[in-house]
């Protein structure tokens, strides 16, 4: 639509992607704001890192977790799927375990609920449905700043 319209030449959509392969590790792609986490042993992981610059100022020390959560560019990023012609995506290589469970979520999620609730959220169940389902109601009940999309994927346990 970018190219067609000019009013909205520009925009762009943020994207993860995660590939389960049969010899134990996960292929990670993720451009942008979205996240991909990993529950693991009971501790929730980041394993992707926004691509903006209060993510960058955050990482550099110039911010610290609070200021990042309410600064008012906390949502500009700067890499993004259709904002140029080409976008490179950080591709990552994660190993996997039985019980691992992956989040993979749009900033409408992060937003509204810091790691740690979701953490906790993810930790009540192994029901993928559910579990989607309690952490968009939760990011509503905090606000519903922004769309929320959220995909949940269980490894089963031996």
């Amino acid at each position: 639509l970018g190219e067609r319209d000019s009013m909205l030449r520009g925009m762009g959509t943020t994207a993860v992607a995660l590939l389960l392969r049969p010899d134990g590790t996960a292929i990670l792609a993720h451009v942008g704001d979205s996240r991909i986490y990993r529950l693991r042993d009971g501790r929730l992981e980041a394993l992707t890192e926004d691509h903006s610059m209060v993510a960058r100022w955050l990482k550099e020390g110039l911010i610290d977790e609070d200021t990042a959560r309410s600064h008012p560019q906390r949502n500009q990023i700067d890499r993004a799927l259709g904002a140029a012609e080409t976008v490179q995506p950080d591709l990552l290589e994660s190993d996997l375990r039985p019980g691992d469970l992956f989040l993979l979520c749009s900033d409408g999620l992060t937003g509204m609920l810091p790691d740690e609730e979701l953490e906790r959220l993810a930790a009540r169940s192994r029901d993928p449905h559910a579990l989607v389902a309690w952490m968009i109601d939760a990011a509503n009940q905090s606000g519903g700043m922004d769309n929320v999309t959220a995909l949940v994927a269980c490894l089963d346990r031996p």
